[in-house]
């Protein structure tokens, strides 16, 4: 049994949201362990703050996540997560500053180390104009990441092991594993389907008479397509034929097996060359 805990600490412009919000979850939880076989985790928590708080929470999030990772790794100085955790602080805070209109929801550790939680900015649905089948799509999204982070708690920490190893074994970009984006890539496919499902329309475009989204919206929507910002898009965008394959190889128990062994997890030359990546991995090639 999950318990659903939406909490507002946006004030009052978060209040519209509470009910809506909540109810979404209620009806694409069950949707999302029946599609992927993850159980939620026994509470769900999702936090709507204002913009700069949602920044705040991130940096905090990563901070508490390098320092998680940096016992597991040799040489992981205090020095270096200091200084990593200032770059991926600065990164993100651009990035979040600039794309927040078009941001609907994080999935990050939540306050004075409770667990990972959903983070909704309701400035943010403000400017979507969210209609229903976006809120789906956003929630069961959010939820597949959350379901994941049960199944391996480490899985945020695990993220910045990832780059402390980066950095002190020089590796390139390319050869980094990706455990993050098959999560992300498997939420993209399971979120879509579960959107198509409860609205009963194979488009999730939006319908005629839909609120168009804001003039804000849009200009985030382009800069997304611009680096820096198009880098983590593209590589989740091919994530999701990545996960496609591996789901046709071994369906969603092989996705779980990826999620708990370190060694399966792709890099991103793999998600690039996922018949490589199952030759390499599943027995018989991945034939069902």
């Amino acid at each position: 049994m999950t318990t659903i805990d939406v909490l507002n600490k946006a004030g009052h412009s978060g209040e519209p949201y509470v009910a809506p919000l909540r109810a979404a979850l209620v009806r694409v939880g069950p949707r999302v362990t029946a599609l992927t076989g993850l159980p939620l985790p026994p509470m769900v928590r999702l936090r709507l703050l204002s913009v700069p708080d949602s920044v705040t929470a991130t940096s905090v999030s990563l901070q508490r996540a390098l320092r998680e990772a940096a016992p597991t790794v040799a040489g992981a100085t205090d020095e270096l997560v200091g200084r990593l955790h200032r770059q991926a602080t600065d990164a993100t805070r651009d990035v979040e500053t600039a794309l927040w209109p078009r941001t609907l929801g994080k999935v990050i550790y939540g306050p004075a180390d409770t667990p990972p939680e959903i983070v909704v900015t309701p400035a943010s649905y403000d400017e979507a104009r969210v209609t229903e089948p976006l809120m789906y799509v956003t929630l069961a999204n959010k939820l597949v990441q959350l379901a994941a982070v049960a199944l391996r708690p480490s899985l945020l920490a695990d993220a910045a092991r990832i780059n402390l190893l980066a950095v002190l074994r020089r590796q390139t970009p390319i050869d980094q594993p990706r455990p993050l984006h098959v999560v992300e890539g498997y939420a993209r496919l399971v979120s879509e389907t579960i959107a198509a499902d409860l609205t009963g329309a194979p488009s999730l475009e939006r319908r005629p008479g839909d609120p168009q989204p804001s003039g804000a919206f849009r200009v985030a929507e382009q800069l997304r397509e611009l680096a820096p910002y198009s880098h983590a898009t593209a590589l989740a965008e091919q994530a999701k034929p990545f996960v496609e394959a591996v789901l046709q190889a071994g369906g969603p128990e092989l996705i779980k097996r990826v999620l708990l062994d370190d060694l399966m997890w792709p890099t991103s030359a793999d998600l690039a060359a996922p018949a490589e990546w199952i030759s390499r991995h599943v027995a018989g090639g991945g034939a069902r």
